[in-house]
């Protein structure tokens, strides 16, 4: 129960967001080129992720998250690249609705969705290892009009280290594609 109570607590007091407010904003990732985590990581057989974090790393793409939207099939895929482990997350997606959400992560995190917010945390206290990969991948639908277009798109960012982790980062940026 303790573990619980300490990554909520960490998901809360290490919220992380590009703009100094409690809105992340889309933004091109400075020194992180367009499409740079989606063209970099790939997806393989059984969803297994293969990515090269040194080279996105030698790119500057560091504690960011990237959306990557197939409007045809009504997917979003999201992919991340942090230089400290994961032990839970949250954002919302807006201007859509989530119709559901695939894990690309450990068995032992649990996902959540509403309409448009998704959560990710362990009950065992297990954690992402740093590095790039492949969160999750998002079916939706009723978007209003481009809404991966819009600023506010991904907000209300909230991503959590190791409570012992010294090496949270104090930003985050969600890149856009």
């Amino acid at each position: 129960m303790k573990k619980i109570i300490l990554i909520f607590s960490s998901l809360f007091i290490f919220s992380c967001d590009s703009g100094g407010d409690s809105n992340s904003q889309i933004s091109n990732c400075s020194g992180c080129p367009n499409n740079s985590l989606s063209s970099l990581i790939e997806i393989g057989e059984s969803n297994n992720v293969v990515c090269n974090y040194s080279e996105i790393s030698n790119l500057g793409c560091v504690n960011v998250i990237e959306p990557l939207v197939d409007e045809i099939d009504g997917t979003i895929i999201i992919y991340y690249n942090m230089d400290s482990n994961i032990s839970g997350f949250q954002f919302d997606l807006n201007g859509i609705t989530i119709d559901s959400v695939e894990s690309y992560i450990s068995n032992s995190f649990t996902i959540s969705n509403s309409n448009s917010r998704i959560i990710g945390f362990s009950l065992t206290g297990d954690t992402i290892p740093d590095g790039c990969g492949v969160l999750l991948e998002i079916n939706y639908s009723s978007p209003n009009g481009t809404p991966w277009n819009s600023p506010d798109f991904i907000s209300d960012v909230v991503f959590s280290g190791d409570v012992l982790d010294s090496n949270i980062p104090n930003s985050l940026e969600v890149c856009g594609n």
